[in-house]
Formats: C-alpha cells, structure tokens, sequence
C-alpha cells in the first residue's frame, strides 16, 4: 500500500488563518502573539468517505518542507509550536481559503 502523501499549494500567515479559520484560535493566538506575519504551510489530502458520505481532507498547518515543528520568531526570541491536524468535510471547506499566498 502507497503512503498518504499531503499536497502544499501555498502559505499562509497566522493572522490570514486566524480569520479565514476561527474555530483554530485556540492554537494559533500564542503564535500571533510573538509574531502574526509569521508564516505556515497547509498541507491537505483528501480521504474517501464511508459508503453514502462525503469524503473529507485532513489538513496540517505545518512549518516549512512539511516540518512538524513550526518555529515563530520575532526580534528577540524563538518559539516552537507542533503542527495542527484538522479534518473537514470537502463540501464544509474550500482548499483554496487555506492559502493567502500561492505557489
């Protein structure tokens, strides 16, 4: 069997996601509050529903290269956060919200 491999089509900074994403709040306010500009990378993939439900994606806002570890940083020091897994239902979620810049 093939790995599940997520798909990155951009960036994000924490303050975009905190608008576009309220119910991540809770997760993302300690990083906006070293530094909202910085940056994190949804990752998705997309899962097959049961019979007779929708499919769904998971999502991880991830550090760069896919990292599990995010780093936010300001001019005086560094914080380590772990990636946030999330999964929504493909009719609750337009993936292309997940990215204020694309690549």
């Amino acid at each position: 069997m093939e790995g599940f491999k997520l798909k990155c089509d951009g960036y994000s900074t924490v303050k975009y996601l905190m608008e576009k994403f309220p119910e991540l709040n809770d997760y993302l306010e300690p990083m906006s509050k070293i530094n909202e500009n910085a940056v994190l990378y949804p990752c998705y993939g997309r899962c097959a529903g049961v019979v007779g439900q929708p499919d769904s994606y998971v999502i991880r806002f991830m550090g760069k290269n896919q990292s599990p570890l995010v780093a936010i940083q300001n001019d005086t020091h560094t914080e380590w956060f772990h990636a946030i897994t999330r999964k929504a239902l493909v009719t609750e979620i337009d993936i292309n919200n997940l990215y204020e810049f694309k690549e």
